[in-house]
């Protein structure tokens, strides 16, 4: 019986129905604002610990161990490295009229490699944070060398229109995950960009199809209202075909987010650590939903600001007036931070926490004994400027990989 059980998946589990995620992310999110942003390091921390804890593979929760002191810090320095880089390059192109073009070409060129490069060594701050069972993970590797192949990757990307794509995916993946361990034993993953491009293909051809479908009816219609409506209603036939388009993006959107669900799934059961193999499901659903509730929540958060700001106005109607000014901008000001607030509760609620949850309660571990023969050994060292480079150079701290 012992045998047989052995034998069976380790699952994995996350729990974030008692209220600690909203009570977590609604306190956060206020005193964020309140301090104009200062906060956030310590918020994306208690975030953190939060969703590693409650984060169990069986039988044992994740642990964080990062700092919000340290992520602060880090962003410091961060900060006196790439501030100068930003005004040296903004100088270059001010003082080189005729260079001009090119000063800015160059600078989103090293943009981007910035951007990628912050990316990783977030990853690895992220990573070496990260505790199961009392031993950590680490990751090595080269965070130029991942840049540098992410920006040659881009270009080829707009160049095959899309069709490199899933080669860039895996190769990136490769990039990462080959160079994560856990403890002393090796992470390794078997992702192949062949493995992505069927839903790829799917995602684009039904995009290109819609298209083009929509083009050609198009054409073919305006040439033969041309021939028998005057030049007002012909344009008006344009305008009432050209209100199709929101239908073509909405089918692009949906057909990037099955290839993305797939993406998740078969870059996930492509990771093995020495003899235990993880398998992971990732539904197109679970893409879906989140981002359909944050539209809701973001609407009604822009719903209710209006409504406040006008019942505000309405209360002071003393145009022109010192009074009138002041209290229409502590109304912007409370409505801008309302705003704000709704948001970041809803992407954490609403989007974070599905998103992880879907994962890891999709995910399972095969063979999970052979992770008892990793040993707890010292990674490479690693300061929170890796996040903080990250946090300048990419959209902020994230919470999770």
């Amino acid at each position: 019986m012992d045998a047989l059980a052995s034998t069976q998946p380790a699952t994995v589990r996350f729990d974030s129905l008692d209220g600690a995620f909203a009570k977590t992310a609604f306190r956060g999110s206020v005193i964020t604002v309140l301090t104009l942003g200062l906060y956030r390091f310590w918020f994306v921390t208690n975030l953190r610990r939060l969703f590693w804890s409650r984060t169990v593979l069986d039988g044992s929760p994740f642990e964080y161990t990062g700092r919000g002191l340290e992520l602060f810090l880090g962003f410091l320095v961060a900060l006196v490295i790439v501030l100068p880089l930003y005004g040296l390059s903004f100088w270059w192109g001010a003082n080189n009229p005729i260079e001009h073009p090119i000063a800015y070409v160059c600078f989103i060129g090293i943009y981007l490699f910035l951007v990628y490069d912050g990316l990783y060594r977030s990853y690895r701050y992220r990573f070496s944070r990260t505790r199961w069972r009392g031993i950590a993970f680490s990751l090595g590797g080269s965070a130029e060398v991942y840049a540098a192949w992410a920006v040659v990757f881009l270009v080829l990307n707009v160049v095959t229109l899309g069709w490199s794509i899933p080669y860039t995916i895996a190769s990136q993946e490769r990039r990462k995950i080959g160079n994560l361990s856990f403890g002393s034993l090796p992470v390794s993953t078997e992702i192949k960009g062949r493995m992505l491009l069927k839903p790829f293909a799917y995602a684009w051809l039904s995009t290109a199809a819609v298209t083009v479908s929509m083009c050609g009816f198009l054409l073919v219609t305006l040439l033969w209202a041309k021939e028998i409506v005057d030049e007002d209603q012909y344009f008006d036939q344009f305008l009432i075909y050209f209100q199709a388009l929101p239908f073509v993006v909405l089918i692009g959107f949906v057909s990037y987010l099955f290839f993305d669900a797939r993406r998740i799934s078969i870059c996930g059961s492509a990771i093995s650590c020495g003899q235990s193999r993880v398998k992971l499901f990732f539904s197109v659903r679970s893409r879906i939903l989140p981002i359909i509730g944050m539209g809701v929540a973001l609407l009604a958060a822009t719903g209710l600001t209006i409504f406040i700001f006008s019942v505000g106005a309405r209360a002071f109607p003393l145009h022109g007036t010192t009074t009138y000014s002041v209290t229409s901008i502590g109304l912007m000001a409370a409505n801008y931070g309302l705003w704000i607030i709704i948001f970041m509760f809803a992407k954490i609620w609403i989007w974070q926490r599905s998103i992880w949850g879907a994962i890891a309660n999709g995910a399972s571990v095969t063979n999970l004994d052979a992770l008892g023969v990793a040993a707890a050994v010292a990674g490479p060292a690693t300061s929170a400027a890796n996040e903080g480079f990250g946090d300048i150079l990419t959209t902020g701290i994230d919470v999770g990989f």
